[in-house]
């Protein structure tokens, strides 16, 4: 719908609010609204919806193997508070971790003998999606920079820092998760962005599997030129992402495709040597989630932009 600007004295604009929308969520004269800027956007809100709590109890008994992925799971999907029930005590320091490492202001506030309660203690600020989401890329391109840079050295003291690196990803990722399910962001096409966050946390993980094997490998860290190579060129195609989500264009998407193919080409062949058979294997399966992230970086351009302006 349209609204014209009704222009008072010489610096106040005004525009109508929708009657039935007003009418629908009983905003009457002297009310207050939350408006929030979003570029060229204005986000407009009432504060009942903006203080709506969720709230879910849950019995983890004989799920104690898996909670972290329950805890992520309600982080992710926006609840403000949850009720843990519980037979064994020790589950409690499980649940400590799983809060203090991944997830950003959800603690347990109450304890009890057989219960906890965790609530969100510091506002999920969803203005800082955009702050977050770019600090995700930042770190996986450090990430991986560490890593080529210790197999070409032969120098595995850094891995171990690298590695733990992964535990901030998930962090990053689950926030932004959080943000969307939550709130939504300002941004016209959510369910993009969300796959493109999942597959962010899906590279730190196969950084991570790959530090592993680095330091399992340390004796024998070596590589040949061809491997390292590739994992080189793995690095550029994680930059390339990270350009095209931020500047769009389409002949870098194209780039990203191409050297995609190339990469896999190239490394396949590899997999009959054994002593590069694990390192082309993490090779394969990062060159081809960082194409997946710029097919769904290639949507958003598509649908955000108009064709003439793609070339």
């Amino acid at each position: 719908m349209k609204r014209k600007v009704i222009q008072i004295a010489d610096s106040t604009q005004l525009i109508s609010l929708p009657r039935k929308w007003a009418k629908k969520l009983n905003i009457k004269k002297g009310d207050e609204i939350e408006v929030v800027e979003d570029n060229d956007k204005l986000i407009i809100s009432t504060r009942s919806s903006a203080a709506k709590l969720m709230r879910t109890s849950l019995d983890i008994t004989g799920f104690e193997e898996i909670i972290p992925r329950l805890l992520h799971s309600f982080y992710k999907n926006g609840f403000d508070e949850v009720e843990l029930l519980f037979k064994d005590p020790k589950v409690i320091s499980k649940i400590q971790k799983s809060l203090r490492d991944e997830m950003i202001g959800f603690e347990i506030v109450e304890q009890r003998p057989g219960s906890c309660l965790i609530k969100t203690i510091a506002g999920t600020n969803r203005n800082e999606y955009d702050s977050v989401l770019r600090r995700t890329f930042i770190l996986l391109k450090l990430m991986f920079e560490g890593i080529v840079e210790a197999l070409e050295k032969r120098d595995t003291s850094q891995i171990q820092d690298l590695k733990l690196q992964e535990i901030t990803n998930n962090k990053y990722t689950a926030f932004c998760r959080r943000v969307i399910n939550k709130f939504g962001i300002h941004k016209d096409y959510p369910a993009l962005e969300y796959c493109i966050i999942e597959w962010l946390e899906k590279i730190a993980d196969q950084a991570k599997y790959l530090c592993s094997f680095i330091l399992e490998s340390k004796e024998n860290i070596k590589i040949n030129k061809t491997t390292l190579n590739l994992y080189k060129r793995v690095l550029k195609l994680l930059n390339i992402s990270y350009e095209v989500y931020y500047h769009f264009d389409l002949k870098k998407a194209k780039e990203g495709f191409l050297e995609r193919k190339k990469i896999i080409r190239e490394a396949l062949p590899l997999f009959n040597k054994s002593e590069s058979k694990r390192h082309i294997h993490y090779i394969v399966c990062i060159t081809q989630i960082i194409a997946d992230i710029i097919g769904f970086e290639y949507q958003l351009g598509i649908k955000n932009q108009k064709t003439s302006n793609l070339f």
